[in-house]
């Protein structure tokens, strides 16, 4: 074998075969001292010399796995070398890449596939019953098998040492197919025929398992291709003249379709949605991560969490982290830094990465899988977070509602100077602030309601629990002293610049946030009035039960400047769950109108027969609503219904319709935001 490359040049049609010194690349399998049967594992090496072979086809790929199935310290990859063919290198990117139009072929992994019953995993039969399972240009194909090292090795107890079939299968292409085209395009079959499997890996995180192995699209991923050593003892059922072969068939080669470039984008998105469903199906529950990051402004990521701490994985031990620089595509975008982390007892070295943009969040090679960088290991969390420093965390507390759904004391909670909290609507905010209030009437609060009836509902509620509390439309400079001022986005900048001018100290409350950040964000003088009145107040508290990320980062933002950094005793971002969730499921939206007149059939029977009719929420585009009004009146259901949007209600009639007792509400989209979906 000789190479037939040197740097630069490529070739689609050839094997790079990586060869070690003084290193074994095969497994090994003997009985010990205490007759049970262990294993040898492949010796860890990094460091290479190359060989570049050029092939012709099928038949030519299938003599040369044949020899190189006799040695015992030789690898092949799909990367070719690209400083020179000759010396020793590492096995990564850097050295090594895959020819820029791809390969003419490809090994497909099948590792512990489960057998419908009867069939032997040694045999010819459970190879054709996996390769059915493929695209059917394949099936036609000529291929070349390897069953794995472990397939037929037995234990002294009789039962397999690795269930299913396990085997290598060799294809050659029409054309040339790169490894990140031909991965996505396996993937997309395999999630639209369903061969995967969806489990638990050993730390109890959630897993995908696709039928075809996506880890060997790699260009520096090693394919092992050595027959096993196994030591006198050890009972193995398969022959050696067995343990591979070349099955012919009609097509010498793969014919693929014309794969899109958009294939792989679209391939992601579909994998973490089925990914997101078995997170959610295995008890995981959705969080942010929020960071301010390096050169970034505010990172905020969505992840699944595991809610069982004691599952949380922190004890990783990292020992070597590697940082490389990538050019976005956007040619003005700056490049974006990955540290590459490296952990002990890892069976993939360096097999998780985070980027200097969305830091917090790591991410593992291959499968996709997330999970927050504190979760992964608090060792690599400092790393990235102190000594690369690209990000400082902004912790989310995640705290429990009451036995009864309702908020705890403020004061038991919120000890930061500027505080979120995110509670679910009816887990009684109000309330909350209402006793904080009364438990600081030495101070003047300034609180912002977003609608004149909540700031009229307020001053009942002061006045209840006898706090001195004033209405922004009977204020005057001259009423500047303790007690609580209630007002509305509009006039908070009167009341603000009144109690600067007095030179008095001041809390300012925000309920119901998210809509106030909207329309403070609206206009440069909203933001300047926000601005000035988080810089000068000694504590800020906004409330909401939810918040976009757009609104988060602009929240974050505006702390992060008016409290001068982002720490623990300078924010504080405390999130409530419900005491109760209830899951959603998906319908056809073609049938839209059919299943909507079988609902307002059904709510109409519940009517006349005296029962309740459940909470139901439509959210529809203004120009829409007019159908939905017919359909009520239809049914007479227009006494059990509101129909409101932005456009056609006034603000008392859209909160009061978001808060109300009538059981159907339809609302436009811009009314979602702090939606009340009571149960």
């Amino acid at each position: 074998m000789a190479a037939n490359i040197i740097s630069g040049q490529y070739s689609p049609a050839a094997v790079s075969v990586l060869t070690a010194e003084n290193k074994v690349t095969v497994k090994t399998y003997f009985i010990n001292s205490a007759g049970l049967l262990e294993t040898i594992e492949y010796a860890r090496e990094y460091s290479f010399s190359c060989t570049v072979v050029p092939m012709s086809g099928i038949e030519s790929l299938a003599s040369l796995i044949s020899i190189l199935s006799k040695s015992n310290n030789q690898i092949i990859i799909r990367g070719q070398p690209q400083a020179t063919a000759w010396g020793f290198f590492q096995r990564d990117s850097k050295h090594y890449k895959e020819p820029p139009e791809g390969l003419s072929w490809a090994m497909l992994d099948f590792d512990k596939i489960d057998l419908p019953g009867g069939l032997s995993p040694t045999s010819h039969e459970a190879i054709e019953y996996v390769i059915d399972k493929l695209p059917d240009p394949f099936h036609q194909a000529t291929y070349f098998y390897q069953f794995s090292s472990s397939t037929g090795i037995v234990k002294p107890d009789g039962t397999s040492l690795k269930r299913g079939l396990n085997v290598h299968v060799f294809f050659w292409f029409s054309q040339p197919v790169t490894g990140r085209m031909l991965k996505a395009y396996l993937m997309d079959h395999c999630i639209q025929t369903d061969f995967v499997v969806r489990t638990l890996d050993r730390n109890g995180d959630p897993r995908i398992v696709y039928g075809v192995d996506m880890a060997l699209f790699n260009a520096v991923q090693p394919h092992y291709i050595a027959a096993p050593i196994i030591k006198e003892g050890v009972t193995c059922t398969l022959e050696d003249s067995q343990r591979q072969g070349l099955i012919k068939k009609p097509d010498h080669s793969v014919l693929l379709p014309i794969l899109e470039a958009s294939l792989t984008w679209q391939v992601e998105q579909e994998h973490h949605r089925v990914f997101d469903e078995h997170k959610r199906a295995s008890g995981w529950v959705k969080a942010k991560s929020v960071a301010k990051a390096q050169g970034a402004g505010v990172a905020i990521a969505e992840y699944y969490r595991n809610p069982n701490p004691v599952a949380i994985g922190t004890d990783r031990q990292l020992i070597n982290v590697i940082v490389t620089t990538k050019t976005a595509q956007n040619q003005d975008a700056p490049p974006v830094q990955y540290a590459r982390l490296f952990f002990t007892d890892e069976g993939s070295p360096g097999s998780w990465y985070v980027k200097n943009t969305n830091p917090t969040i790591a991410r593992r090679y291959g499968d996709y899988q997330s999970i927050q960088l504190r979760e992964l290991s608090l060792g690599a969390h400092a790393y990235v977070s102190e000594t690369l420093g690209w990000f400082r965390e902004i912790p989310i507390q995640n705290l429990p509602l009451d036995s009864n759904g309702f908020l705890p004391g403020i004061d038991s909670f919120a000890s930061a100077e500027n505080c979120l909290i995110l509670a679910p609507t009816g887990s009684g905010k109000t309330t909350a602030f209402c006793q904080f209030a009364a438990a600081h009437k030495n101070k003047i609060i300034i609180y912002a309601a977003q609608t004149i009836a909540l700031t009229r509902q307020m001053e009942t509620d002061m006045s209840a629990r006898h706090v001195p509390a004033l209405h922004y439309s009977d204020f005057s400079p001259a009423h500047v002293g303790p007690g609580v001022f209630i007002t509305t986005n509009k006039s908070l900048g009167k009341i603000v610049e009144a109690v600067i001018q007095r030179g008095a100290d001041y809390w300012l409350v925000i309920d119901e946030a998210h809509i106030a950040l909207d329309d403070f964000m609206k206009s440069d003088r909203g933001n300047r009035l926000l601005e000035r009145a988080m810089t000068r107040a000694e504590r800020t508290l906004f409330m909401t039960a939810t918040l976009t990320d757009v609104q988060l980062k602009k929240l974050t933002e505006l702390i992060s400047i008016t409290a001068g950094e982002l720490t623990t005793q300078k924010f504080g971002y405390y999130q409530f769950q419900p005491v109760k969730q209830n899951p959603l499921w998906w319908a056809n939206m073609a049938n839209f109108w059919r299943d909507f007149v079988a609902l307002l059939r059904h709510y109409k029977a519940l009517k006349d027969e005296g029962r309740a009719i459940p909470r139901t929420i439509i959210i529809a585009p203004t120009s829409k609503l007019e159908p939905f009004r017919f359909l009520l009146a239809l049914f007479d259901l227009v006494d059990q219904a509101e129909v409101v949007s932005r456009l056609e209600s006034v603000e008392d009639e859209v909160e009061e319709a978001r808060v109300g007792a009538q059981p159907i509400l339809v609302s436009s989209p811009l009314f979602a935001l702090g939606l009340s979906a009571r149960v």
